[in-house]
Formats: C-alpha cells, structure tokens, sequence
C-alpha cells in the first residue's frame, strides 16, 4: 500500500500497527506542546523589560536572517 509509511508490515494486522503509530505521534506531539507551554512560563517573567524584549526581537530577527541566507545557499 503506497499511501502507508514503509514500516507498516503488510504481513502483520493493520489496526493494530495504526494504533501504534497514532498513539505514538499523539505522545510526542503532547511533550511538544508541554514543552513549549513550560518554556513560554519561562520566559515570560523574562521578556517583562523593554530592554530584554528588545534583544529577544533583535537575536530572534537575527535568526531568521541567517537561516533565511542559510536557506538560499545550501539551494
């Protein structure tokens, strides 16, 4: 089957490989997420100057730049 990933085994029963992968995916995307809810109360006290959002806006921006420059040449 074309549309399934390559280690799904077609000799093996399909639900219960599904189930697998799904549970799996929905764990990691909810560490994801708690993650970056944990890092947002973090920062949050943080960012509360005007001096420290202005370097987080000008490391941030700068980021992006470079990644954007990085993405141009490695095409």
């Amino acid at each position: 089957m074309a549309f399934l990933p390559q280690f799904i085994s077609s000799e093996k029963p399909l639900l219960d490989q599904i189930v697998i992968v799904v549970v799996t995916w929905m764990l990691v995307d909810l560490v994801c997420k708690l993650l970056y809810g944990l890092l947002a109360i973090i920062i949050k006290p943080i960012l509360r100057t005007e001096k420290s959002k202005s370097i987080f806006d000008r490391s941030t921006g700068a980021f992006y730049i470079i990644a954007g420059i990085a993405a141009v040449l490695i095409v």
